[in-house]
């Protein structure tokens, strides 16, 4: 058997089968390679001559704070509100987009952000975009979609999502002689303007069940032109 390094793919790309001036970009996970792969992929479609763009984070369930808030950095502008996080004492940290330097060993370096890259796709999706959700889009891709909404870059497209608005932390037990680790919910985080979703999710702009004849069919076999809730968001922001 032969061992090789593999990447895990968190971000699919393409222009629209039935628009192509629409770009769809599939955030599939939050985790360390969603950033590059996010850059990658905005890169090409713009490159491809795209001038719109849905985002869809439908089953995502969220995943690393340093890479979303790395990847919402390219969007918003230096010192806007990124993440508001509240623990159990009542304390309030909040997250402003600003640059990233974690050290070049820290396999977080994934998630740098420089000054040249914040706000960098800004003006290519504010007012050009939609995000497309569901029921379970949770977590880090709520923040995703309520930082887009909140800023009035994107349109909402679809239906409710989960709403998960806890932050979990992993304590190890080698300290007592055990092995393993307790996870707990340490904290709760909010989005830049709007109030929590936790318990609630966010509402679409447009809300939009998914056509019945295509529930029970893989998400990623259903074509451009038979999902209606991309169709729906293209045309939302086509003009």
């Amino acid at each position: 058997m032969q061992k090789r390094i593999f990447t895990s793919e968190s971000v699919t790309y393409r222009v629209c089968a039935t628009e192509p001036k629409v770009g769809i970009v599939k955030i599939i996970q939050f985790d360390l390679t969603t950033p590059g792969q996010f850059c990658t992929a905005m890169d090409s479609l713009i490159a491809s001559g795209v001038e719109y763009f849905v985002f869809d984070v439908r089953y995502n369930g969220g995943g690393d704070l340093a890479s979303i808030t790395a990847v919402l950095s390219y969007m918003l502008e230096q010192n806007d509100v990124l993440i508001k996080t509240r623990d159990r004492s009542g304390s309030e940290v909040i997250t402003k987009v600003d640059e990233v330097k974690y050290a070049f060993t820290s396999p977080y370096a994934a998630c740098n952000v420089s000054k040249s890259e914040i706000g960098k796709y800004r003006d290519k999706v504010k007012g050009k975009s939609a995000v497309l959700t569901n029921g379970s889009t949770a977590s880090a891709a709520e923040l995703f979609t309520c930082a887009l909404m909140d800023y009035e870059i994107s349109e909402i497209v679809g239906t409710t999502t989960y709403g998960k608005g806890s932050m979990q932390s992993i304590f190890s037990l080698a300290y007592y002689g055990y092995d393993g680790a307790v996870k707990m919910t340490t904290k709760m985080y909010f989005p830049p303007i709007s109030d929590g979703y936790d318990g609630i999710g966010i509402k679409p702009d447009l809300e939009i069940e998914l056509d019945e004849a295509l529930k029970n069919k893989n998400i990623y076999k259903i074509t451009d032109e038979e999902d209606n809730q991309l169709q729906a968001a293209i045309s939302l922001i086509v003009k």
